[in-house]
């Protein structure tokens, strides 16, 4: 797979951890998290794999877009995205912009995330 490949298919990989239907959905969120991920979220928070799947499973309705997605390899079998996410939160109406790195790792199951971190930001 070339580089712009790679980076639709992380970016695609992105857009179904943060689709509501894959939010909700545990053997989805198994097979895109792996087992030793870590978070650490906009509120400071650090997260493993089984405390952000309860989370997600918990969540407010929310729709999250993307933008501005970049993907940098770091080896052959890692690779780190970094993207603006905006939550609009369907409830209240409000919004909350954030910049979010990933890193995904390639394993025999296919790329998975192993690390993830929101800085929310203002405007």
């Amino acid at each position: 797979m070339n580089t712009e490949e790679l980076s639709k298919h992380i970016r695609e990989l992105e857009l179904e951890l943060l689709s509501p239907d894959t939010r909700r959905n545990p053997a989805e969120l198994d097979k895109l998290i792996d087992n030793n991920f870590v978070e650490i979220g906009k509120s400071g928070k650090v997260w493993n794999k089984k405390s952000v799947i309860d989370a997600l499973l918990n969540e407010p309705d929310t729709r999250i877009t993307i933008t501005d997605f970049s993907l940098t390899k770091i080896s052959e079998d890692v690779v780190l995205a970094i993207y603006k996410a905006y939550h609009n939160h369907l409830e209240d109406n409000t919004s909350i912009m954030s910049i979010r790195s990933s890193v995904w790792k390639l394993s025999n199951a296919g790329w998975k995330i192993i690390f993830h971190q929101g800085t929310k930001v203002s405007g």
